[in-house]
């Protein structure tokens, strides 16, 4: 027996529609997200007399398009500090389980990439001989140790404890260049956190890297990050002082 093709749906004549309107007076009333689409029509009022009423409701139209544009950037801004939020979290949490000095400039440099989905790190510690260390960064990942001359923080960060650089080949500067020496390629955007550790009367930055320019930016919040720092300084300059490092 064969099978009896499939129904296709009535066409909808405007008719059907101006009929359908007649009997449900109220159907705008119960459905007034239609009007921002509907298109009035225009008075005829005379020559060079504007049509007020269609004027109002374009411009409301337009407003409530303005309206659900905001509301769309707003989903998606509570989304991207949600995703920040349970990132710093995880990261302060990894860096609570490193108890050695070892295992945290490990955890710093290396673990942190993929909670950050970052290509580079690299922690620079403040030295009077900075020029006499040699910095540890693997050629495989480029991710390591440097050292920075003494007050390199200070003068490049002023007040604040967090640069963010969406830029670094048109907005970077003297410690960008010293942090990322040798792996510029993949810190064409960046975020630098100033760890001031207190025990040591030091600074040290940490630098968070990646390869496309435009992934941090100077108008983005940093108040996540300025958490992470200060998480960061303080476990680091325990460490540094229990295991008697001096810079």
């Amino acid at each position: 027996m064969a099978e009896k093709e499939p129904r296709k749906p009535a066409r909808v004549s405007e008719e059907n529609v101006l009929r359908y309107l007649a009997e449900h007076p109220d159907f705008l009333t119960r459905h007034p997200e239609l009007l921002e689409h509907l298109v009035p029509p225009a008075r005829e009022s005379g020559e060079k007399i504007a049509d007020f009423q269609q004027f109002a409701i374009r411009n409301l139209q337009q407003r409530v398009k303005k309206v659900e544009s905001h509301f769309v950037n707003a989903i998606t801004y509570a989304r991207d500090n949600l995703s920040a939020q349970a990132q710093v979290h995880e990261a302060v949490l990894t860096l609570m389980r490193a108890r050695s000095l070892e295992i945290l400039l490990e955890t710093l440099t290396q673990e942190l990439l993929s909670v950050f989905d970052v290509d580079v790190i690299r922690l620079g510690l403040e030295s009077e001989i900075a020029d006499l260390y040699e910095s540890y960064h693997p050629e495989k990942h480029y991710s390591g140790l440097v050292f920075i001359g003494a007050g390199a923080a200070e003068v490049f960060f002023g007040e604040k404890d967090v640069l963010l650089f969406a830029d670094t080949q048109k907005q970077g500067g003297f410690l960008i260049d010293e942090l990322f020496h040798n792996c510029q390629r993949l810190a064409l955007s960046a975020a630098l956190l100033r760890l001031r550790l207190p025990t040591l009367q030091r600074d040290a930055v940490i630098g968070f890297g990646v390869r496309v320019a435009g992934r941090y930016d100077a108008a983005q919040a940093t108040d996540l990050l300025g958490f992470l720092g200060k998480v960061m300084a303080e476990k680091l300059d325990t460490c540094l002082y229990d295991n008697g490092v001096t810079l």
